[in-house]
C-alpha cells in the first residue's frame, strides 16, 4: 500500500538538528518530527477510545494530580504500535517489532533559509524565549518550502489504515519543531493520493470516522486489555477528569474533554495566533494596555497556558513544584486556503488533570517579594482552562476573527 501526500509550509518552521540553532539542510522536514506528532495524536485517539469506553482510570502521583498507570501507559503503547501498525518496544521482548508504515520525505519545492529575526521578527514570543536562553543567538528557521511525503505498508497486520487517516488530522491541528504548539511550524495538505481509501471532505467527519474505529479496534481487544490490568468502568470517563492529554466525546464535570475551535478572519494572522501566549500583547490587544491584567493574572490562572512561566531576571511567574515542565493544553496550528480542510486557526483544548498538585506564584511588588502556593484540583483546572478558553475567543475577535466549535 502506497499513499502520497503533498505539503506546503503555512508559517515558518524552527525545527530540531543535532545544533539547535541551525537547519539540517539535508532534510528541513524531517521524518522523525513528523512522526513524533503523528504518533502523539494516534495515542490521543487511542487514549480518548479506552476513556470513553471506561478503560482509563488514573491514579494519583506524588507530585501529579493524576497519570495514567504503568498498565495504562503500556496497553496505549500496545494498540498505537501493534494494532495500528506504528512499531512497538515491548517490555518483555517477546512482541516488538518496527513500524509497518515506512516513511520518505522529498523536498519539491527547498525552502528559504535565514536567520529568524529576519523570518519571524523580533517581537515573536519564541524568538525571545531561544535568545534569552541561548545568550543572544539567533537560531534560523525556514519557510516556504514544498515537500512530497510518502508512506509504504509493509505489511497489512492490522489497522494500519486508520493510523494513516490519523496523520493528515495530526497535520491539520498541530505543527512540527519548537513553537508548535503556538503555530509554528504548520504545515498545509495540498493534495493526498491514498490506494483503496478516501478522506472525508471535512475534519469534524474526520474525527468521528477515526473516533468509531479506534473504538472498534479495540472492543476487538478486550481479552487482551485485560491483560494488561485494565478493567471496564461502566461510570469511567464521566467523573474525574482523564490523566492525560486525549481526543474524547465525553462531558466529564459537565465540560468536554477535548474540543477543536476553528477561527476565520480576513485580518487574522498566525503572529497573532502566537503571541496570545505572551500577557502583554495579549492584554495591549485586549484592554489597550500591555501593563493591564487580564482574568488569567487576577484569578492567577496563567498556568494554565504552560509551566514554567517565569520572568528569570526579575525571578517572578508560575513554577512547578516537583516537576521541571508542563505543555500548555491549547494547540494552535494555522493555515492557508489551499490546505484541503480550509484556512484559518484550528484550536485544540484538551482537558485532563496531569499537571502539579502545586504551583508556586511569585511576584515582585515595589521591591517586595511575595510567594503563594496554589494546590491544583479537578475544579481549578477546568476554572482555568475554561478561562483561557474565553479569553483566547475574546482576543481573537479583536483580531477580527469569528470562532465557532467544529468537534465534538
Amino acid at each position: 500500500m502506497k499513499v502520497k501526500i503533498i505539503l506546503r509550509q503555512a508559517t515558518p518552521a524552527l525545527i530540531g538538528y543535532y545544533k539547535p540553532d541551525k537547519i539540517d539542510e539535508a532534510w528541513y522536514l524531517r521524518p522523525s518530527s513528523l512522526k513524533g506528532v503523528w504518533r502523539w495524536f494516534m495515542r490521543a485517539l487511542v487514549a480518548g477510545a479506552l476513556y470513553d469506553l471506561g478503560y482509563l482510570h488514573g491514579c494519583r502521583g506524588r507530585s501529579i494530580v493524576l497519570k495514567p498507570t504503568r498498565s495504562e501507559v503500556m496497553a496505549v503503547s500496545y494498540i498505537v504500535g501493534k494494532v495500528f501498525g506504528m512499531g512497538y518496544a515491548d517490555p518483555e521482548g517477546k512482541e516488538s517489532e518496527v513500524s509497518r508504515i515506512r516513511m520518505l520525505v522529498k523536498p519539491l519545492k527547498s525552502p528559504r533559509v535565514d536567520k529568524a529575526s529576519n523570518i519571524l521578527g523580533e517581537s515573536l514570543q519564541r524568538l525571545r524565549l531561544l535568545s534569552r536562553s541561548r545568550k543572544g543567538i539567533d537560531p534560523f528557521c525556514f519557510c516556504d518550502g514544498e515537500f512530497k511525503v510518502t508512506l509504504l505498508v509493509s505489511k497489512r497486520q492490522g489497522a494500519e489504515e486508520v493510523a494513516i487517516k490519523a496523520l493528515p488530522l495530526a497535520l491539520t491541528l498541530s505543527g512540527l519543531g519548537k513553537g508548535a504548539r503556538r503555530a509554528l511550524g504548520s504545515f498545509d495538505v495540498l493534495d493526498i493520493e491514498m490506494e483503496h481509501l478516501s478522506l472525508p471532505e471535512r475534519l469534524p467527519k474526520l474525527l468521528n470516522e477515526l473516533h468509531e474505529s479506534v473504538k472498534e479496534e479495540i472492543e476487538q481487544r478486550s481479552n487482551r486489555l485485560e491483560k494488561f490490568g485494565l478493567k471496564r468502568s461502566a461510570e469511567a470517563g464521566r467523573v474525574d477528569l482523564p490523566p492525560m492529554p486525549l481526543l474524547s466525546k465525553a462531558m466529564p464535570a459537565r465540560h468536554p474533554a477535548s474540543e477543536i475551535y476553528l477561527a476565520r478572519g480576513p485580518r487574522l494572522r498566525w503572529q497573532q495566533l502566537h503571541n496570545f501566549f505572551l500577557r502583554s500583547y495579549r492584554c495591549q490587544v485586549l484592554y489597550g494596555n500591555s501593563k493591564a491584567q487580564d482574568t488569567l493574572r487576577r484569578k492567577l490562572e496563567a498556568w494554565v497556558l504552560g509551566l514554567p512561566r517565569e520572568q528569570r531576571k526579575q525571578n517572578t511567574g508560575y513554577r512547578a513544584k516537583g516537576v521541571a515542565r508542563r505543555a500548555s493544553p491549547i494547540l494552535v496550528a494555522y493555515h492557508t486556503k489551499e490546505h484541503i480542510y480550509g484556512d484559518g486557526a484550528y484550536i485544540t483544548s484538551f482537558l485532563s488533570l496531569d499537571w502539579p498538585s502545586q504551583i508556586e506564584w511569585r511576584d515582585s511588588i515595589r521591591r517586595q517579594r511575595t510567594c503563594q502556593l496554589i494546590p491544583v484540583n479537578q475544579g481549578r483546572v477546568v476554572s482555568a482552562l475554561s478561562d483561557a478558553i474565553d479569553e483566547l475567543k475574546r482576543y481573537l475577535s479583536r483580531c477580527g476573527a469569528r470562532v465557532h466549535r467544529i468537534w465534538p
